[in-house]
């Protein structure tokens, strides 16, 4: 049986019904809906993987505050007290200078400290006399009674092949790789910045899509109801009631998987933010995306001077920078200056009696079966492996960044064509619909029209989130 045209007597009454039904319906919002910057606090405050990074970070730093304690003076002092007990005969000790009895000497000390220098001071106040100081005043005429010594000591060196020493070279090293780790947070947060953003538009999307996929369903309900009524009336063919319950059933299946869809949104969302799974969560509508850069020139430079892993290099070159002066430091020679004073005095005649010393050690490294050279070249090697990184990095990441801007250029004028695409197809709906009024369009006609009108529709949702995903990619490729 052919399509019969639309009967004028009830087309204006479907007109009314389609217009009514064409206007759109939002999906209903929760009562505070997220926006983008609220979703990326919540992950950097409660998500895992920030929890993870801060957590990191924290140990870095502890790490290197270690390193400076350890690079650093440190101030030490001891307190003792010997005990000695002469027993057998008392001549034959008094012979080898030891003391029959018990006897106490008390002790004590401070020490001054760093890798490189030390400073002592030792004292013991009160030593018993001497057990011969009988015989020795009966030839000296003064018999020596308890006595107490004092001592200074300190150790410098001088140079030990690295400015600093060693324990400055393995500071500075301690530093590079808090850097390094701080670097590491950073491209972290970016990761999970782009991640929340991702699920974010994501949202938007879904939550736009079902909004076009309810406006279509009641359209299509619409349509439906009247083509039954003039079915029954014999004012329409089976195949226009056919296709009528088609589209009916179709947008509703569009619709329960756009609703489907939002629900699993909500959830990677809820994810990433450190939310409950089961909390239903609705976001705020985003603007239309913005390119970062101008041309596709500005967009590598920018890329160049933001992306972490080209700064992970350069730090990765300074610590080799250390290491090769640490090497080169091995081959020269080592001086060390060290002194000492040392002070006695006997309590009961009041006199005193002292020595200083004053002494240069210099250490010449002779053979080391080739090490340091070997090393050299190796730390030359890793240098030459660093500059190879550097400029293959920069040679993708300008590839990437330049195939992340044409993609941008590519949905955005997607987006333009979408727009322009669903206008034109509004148009024809209307069109069709007065069309039919003067019985020049069929009732297949119309149904074909709003199909493509709410294709169209969605067609828009669906460029609007491929244009904010491609201009994430670039910011993501260009380091922010």
């Amino acid at each position: 049986m052919p399509s019969k045209r639309l009967d004028v007597r009830w087309l204006p009454a479907v007109a009314m019904l389609i217009l009514v039904s064409g206007v759109p319906v939002t999906a209903q919002e929760a009562p505070s809906p997220l926006s983008l910057a609220q979703c990326i606090d919540s992950a950097m405050s409660r998500g895992t993987d920030s929890v993870i990074l801060e957590q990191n970070l924290a140990l870095s730093r502890e790490q290197y505050s270690l390193a400076v304690s350890q690079s650093s003076y440190s101030l030490s002092a001891s307190l003792g007290e010997s005990a000695t007990y002469g027993y057998g005969d008392s001549t034959l000790l008094m012979l080898n200078s030891l003391a029959s009895g018990f006897g106490q000497t008390p002790q004590a000390g401070i020490a001054f400290t760093s890798p490189t220098t030390s400073l002592g001071f030792n004292t013991i106040p009160y030593m018993a006399s001497n057990p011969l100081a009988a015989e020795i005043g009966a030839f000296t005429g003064t018999t020596p009674g308890p006595s107490g010594s004092f001592g200074l000591s300190l150790s410098q060196v001088v140079w030990n092949g690295y400015p600093g020493g060693t324990a400055r070279a393995a500071l500075e090293k301690s530093l590079l790789a808090l850097r390094g780790r701080e670097l590491s947070v950073v491209t972290g947060r970016q990761n999970i910045t782009a991640a929340v953003t991702q699920a974010y538009f994501l949202a938007v999307g879904a939550q736009r899509n079902l909004a076009v996929r309810q406006q279509v369903l009641e359209q299509q309900n619409a349509l439906l109801a009247q083509i039954r009524a003039v079915h029954s009336l014999q004012q329409a063919t089976d195949i226009d009631l056919r296709t009528a319950e088609i589209n009916a059933q179709s947008a509703d299946i569009e619709m329960q998987n756009a609703r489907s869809d939002l629900r699993i949104a909500g959830i990677r969302l809820a994810q990433l933010i450190g939310w409950p799974r089961e909390k239903e969560i609705t976001v705020a509508e985003a603007e239309d995306p913005r390119v970062p850069a101008a041309t596709v020139e500005d967009a590598i430079a920018e890329a160049l001077k933001r992306r972490t892993d080209i700064q992970q290099i350069e730090l990765n070159r300074q610590s080799a920078a250390i290491d090769r002066t640490l090497i080169k430091g091995q081959t020269t020679p080592t001086v060390s200056l060290t002194g000492g004073a040392n002070l006695i005095v006997d309590w009961s005649l009041l006199t005193r009696a002292g020595q200083g010393t004053l002494g240069v050690t210099v250490g010449l490294p002779i053979l080391d079966a080739g090490a340091a050279a070997h090393k050299l070249e190796s730390n030359r090697l890793q240098n030459e492996v660093f500059a190879a990184q550097e400029s293959e990095l920069q040679a993708s990441i300008a590839t990437d960044v330049e195939e992340a801007f044409n993609l941008v250029q590519v949905q955005l004028k997607r987006l333009q064509i979408a727009r322009l695409t669903s206008e034109k197809l509004d148009l024809q709906f209307t069109l069709k619909k007065t069309e039919a009024q003067f019985g020049t369009a069929t009732t297949q006609d119309v149904l074909d029209a709003s199909v493509n009108a709410g294709d169209a529709k969605s067609a828009v949702v669906t460029a609007q989130k491929n244009a904010q995903l491609a201009i994430l990619q670039l910011r993501t490729a260009m380091g922010y």
